[in-house]
């Protein structure tokens, strides 16, 4: 009878943490991301190009790179899920996508890859 009452007593603790785990987890509002966004940081160094990341409200994002005086537009989509961003990039040997952790806090977006590496971006306005 006592190990049942530790299963339960263990049981209900294990409910609870997952629980917890489970409402800690932050949703991305996907309106306050809505825009366009400068890339001024990769793994803590100035990106060598200049990147323009535009989320649009209908799921589509467009990404312009501008370099001597050349600029350059990739077309993709992208979707919000909790704390994650998935981007599908349009490419002609077929669709490349990625997703990955995602942070907002006003003005600065970071995307954090799984290896740890981040992308820095602040708000263009």
């Amino acid at each position: 009878m006592r190990q049942i009452s530790i299963l339960v007593f263990a049981l209900v603790v294990m409910s609870g943490v997952v629980a917890l785990a489970l409402a800690g987890e932050k949703t991305i509002d996907k309106a306050k991301l809505v825009g366009k966004w400068k890339l001024v940081m990769i793994d803590g160094k100035v990106p060598p190009v200049d990147s323009i990341f535009e989320f649009k409200k209908d799921g589509n994002l467009i990404i312009t790179f501008a370099k001597d005086g050349e600029s350059r537009k990739v077309e993709s989509t992208y979707s919000i899920e909790g704390e994650k961003i998935t981007v599908v990039v349009k490419k002609a040997g077929g669709d490349d996508k990625n997703t990955e952790k995602i942070s907002l806090d006003g003005d600065k977006l970071v995307i954090t890859k799984s290896d740890g590496n981040k992308s820095e971006f602040e708000r263009i306005k």
